[in-house]
């Protein structure tokens, strides 16, 4: 079974998915990353959307899903 990674970037910085979860197909990591995204919105609202990225990446490392959080959600103050 392949393994998927979900890296997160925002700004310049990149927090790797080391571990990675292996998945069915792409496409079944495509849906994992839309998933986790959902999952991270509450975090994402606290630090105002700025510059988030999740980006899903096969084994050799090519990325087959990029997800700008400020394209996908409207952008909001953070929670106080």
């Amino acid at each position: 079974m392949p393994r998927f990674f979900f890296h997160v970037r925002h700004g310049g910085h990149v927090e790797p998915d080391v571990t990675g979860l292996d998945l069915l197909d792409a496409e079944t990591a495509q849906s994992a990353g839309l998933r986790a995204l959902h999952d991270l919105h509450a975090e994402l609202v606290v630090e105002g959307f700025t510059d988030w990225t999740l980006e899903v990446a096969d084994e050799e490392g090519a990325v087959i899903l990029r997800l700008s959080v400020d394209k996908l959600f409207p952008l909001m103050p953070p929670v106080s």
